[in-house]
């Protein structure tokens, strides 16, 4: 028994059902079942599975079925393929499949595109969540020991923030309580 005839079988099972997880898998089948032939035709049908996958809310299978587009279109069309693969790297790191994440990176590194890592946020001239300890600190009149001792620091490191604290408050030693009190009323 083919392949194809399953399908079929399949399609006549659920024909006038209300199965849209059917479907979704018959559009994934049928997608497998041309992704050697037809790779073009098989990234429409596994396009139609992650949209069916999404409308119904399942997140793994239209990720895996946005791969799989992906895949299917590596043949034929590489450009295409990135934005499928990108979208399911991006679906699958947001569930935590670190396995199917580093699959698509893979592809996508081979492609020339490489993901770049997500890094720490960065705080432009507002005061990071450190550095406002700091501030307080400062403000309290602690002297850059005392805040090493109290964020358990060393004493470099605390020299290195409050010279970032007086640079974004543009103050200096003296007024940061002033000027913090006011920034902090105002985040």
């Amino acid at each position: 028994m083919s392949g194809r005839y399953l399908a079929d079988d399949v399609e006549r099972g659920i024909r006038d059902r209300d199965t849209p997880a059917g479907a979704a898998d018959l559009e994934t089948a049928r997608g497998l079942l041309l992704q050697e032939a037809e790779p073009g035709a098989a990234a429409g049908h596994f396009a139609s599975a992650a949209r069916m996958w999404r409308e119904i809310g399942r997140p793994y299978e239209t990720a895996r079925a946005m791969e799989r587009q992906g895949c299917a279109l590596l043949s034929t069309d590489p450009a295409s393929a990135v934005g499928p693969l990108t979208d399911a790297a991006a679906a699958f790191a947001e569930l935590g499949a670190t396995a199917d994440v580093a699959r698509c990176e893979h592809v996508l590194r081979e492609l020339g595109q490489a993901r770049p890592a997500p890094g720490r946020r960065g705080y432009g001239d507002d005061l990071s969540p450190r550095e406002r300890q700091v501030a307080e600190l400062l403000a309290g009149g602690a002297t850059n020991q005392q805040i090493a001792e109290t964020l358990f620091l060393s004493p470099r490191t605390v020299e290195h923030h409050v010279a970032k604290v007086l640079k974004k408050l543009g103050t200096t030693r003296k007024r940061v309580a002033s000027v913090y009190a006011g920034e902090s009323e105002n985040p």
